[in-house]
């Protein structure tokens, strides 16, 4: 069983591996890093299985983002950064 903590991990040395830049896995750590926190509040932390991943929680997320004012990345940009760990498992 695959938890989502070992995905996020397993695509952090994915991008380190390939070359991306410090401060690319930074932003992308920190936007991975709000939507766990997002996750949890809803039930599912890092050590849950990561098929308890699904579309209505990211949806979910997509909302939340939209509703807030953020200077430091689109919601789409958040969001974007989020479909490469959820479509490795």
């Amino acid at each position: 069983m695959v938890t989502l903590g070992q995905l996020v991990d397993d695509y952090f040395r994915k991008l380190t591996l390939s070359g991306r830049s410090e401060r690319t896995i930074a932003h992308y750590r920190d936007y991975i890093e709000n939507f766990g926190a997002f996750a949890a509040e809803h039930g599912v932390k890092s050590t849950t299985p990561a098929t308890r991943l699904d579309r209505e929680l990211l949806q979910r997320y997509q909302v939340h983002l939209a509703e807030r004012p953020s200077a430091r990345a689109s919601p789409l940009r958040r969001a974007t950064c989020l479909r490469s760990p959820c479509v490795a498992s």
